[in-house]
């Protein structure tokens, strides 16, 4: 009996490999089979585009398979139509070089907003109000409506924003529009990279102007560059004397909450530790001199006079899980089997809570 349940265990055994080996091989043959319906070639991109769209192309760029990928992940191509609207787009590829779509038909939309409106009363009326280059764009990733502003009139401006909310009736009009007709969605405007919400609804010029302006703190940091630098000289010192200052990413000072659109709520300072490429020096979460080194860096940033209420820190060695920072590497390899250390980027925040060493955590 032992011996005929070792014959079918091994039985077993040899069909499960042979199960394995064939489906290994059929899976080699049907990447290869892909790979030869839809190819790497500019004829096979080409045809594939007149046989979807009807339209003819050229290929603008075709980079073919990701070096180190086994000839399984293909780039995105890049092509234009050879019609009087020379549009381009581009063909996404998958991981197992199959065509799985492309923007055409996206980029047309766009493409066909810009012809119909560029002559109409709603865009005639924003460019009565002061606005210009008034765009949907051209690429997929572009905003689904631009507006550009007077050369003299700024983004953090009362100007800017008396403009914008007397367009807002003719902005929600268009946005409705293009809805019904285009089947577009336009829920956000662009005014140089800041994104103004449609479906929000303002007070008050003053009242959207803040709004925008907490929505978009990295378009609107401009206004403090003078304040941040002047601000850093006085850590400069301290910052140099802990090897702050030699890395390749410079210390900064930046602007990262606004209630208002004239003034800066919080402002987090980013600092980086040596880099991983050079461990010897780089910060440790579980070294007493180094926690030592970011408190005396807290403090001097909680005396500035502007209130700086984060500490960002990159190139931190830690653990992986945000939880064992309390204990020691050797302990926690000791302790855990799953755990791991990295070079992260950390942020330190309530700095106002932060009275001791003890206080310090570490978020990532």
């Amino acid at each position: 009996m032992k011996k005929i349940l070792k014959i079918l265990g091994i039985g077993c055994l040899s069909t499960t490999i042979l199960f394995v080996s064939v489906t290994v091989i059929l899976v080699f043959v049907g990447v290869n089979i892909v790979k030869d319906r839809f190819g790497y070639s500019d004829k096979e991109l080409i045809h594939y585009v007149k046989e979807k769209h009807g339209v003819n192309v050229e290929i603008i760029s075709n980079p073919g398979k990701v070096p180190g990928s086994a000839g399984l992940i293909v780039e995105d191509a890049h092509v234009r139509t050879l019609d009087k609207d020379q549009l381009e787009f581009d063909i996404h590829i998958s991981f197992i070089s199959m065509i799985t779509g492309d923007t055409y038909k996206q980029v047309k939309r766009k493409h066909d907003l810009n012809d119909k409106y560029r002559s109409s009363d709603i865009f005639k009326k924003l460019k009565s109000i002061g606005f210009k280059d008034i765009t949907f764009g051209k690429e997929v990733e572009d905003p689904p409506l631009s507006l550009s502003l007077p050369d003299d009139i700024y983004l953090a401006s009362t100007q800017n924003f008396a403009m914008l909310f007397k367009a807002l009736p003719i902005l929600k009009q268009l946005k409705e529009e293009t809805r019904e007709e285009e089947n577009y969605v336009m829920n956000r405007v662009s005014i140089y990279g800041a994104m103004l919400d449609l479906n929000k609804d303002y007070k008050s010029s003053e009242d959207l102007g803040n709004r925008l302006a907490a929505s978009n703190v990295e378009e609107f940091s401009y206004q403090f560059t003078d304040v941040t630098e002047q601000e850093l000289k006085k850590m400069e010192p301290q910052l140099s004397k802990y090897g702050f200052t030699e890395s390749e990413n410079k210390p900064e000072l930046e602007c990262y909450q606004m209630v208002t659109y004239h003034d800066c709520h919080s402002y987090a300072l980013v600092i980086s530790a040596d880099s991983e490429d050079d461990p010897t020096n780089a910060l440790r979460y579980d070294r007493v001199k180094d926690k030592k080194v970011i408190f005396k860096v807290i403090a001097k940033a909680k005396g500035l006079e502007i209130p700086v209420k984060k500490i960002i820190i990159h190139n931190i060695y830690v653990p992986n899980k945000p939880q064992y920072q309390y204990e020691s590497e050797s302990k926690l390899k000791e302790q855990y089997e799953d755990v791991e250390f990295y070079y992260e980027k950390v942020e330190i925040r309530n700095l106002d809570a932060i009275d001791k060493i003890e206080d310090i955590h570490f978020f990532y």
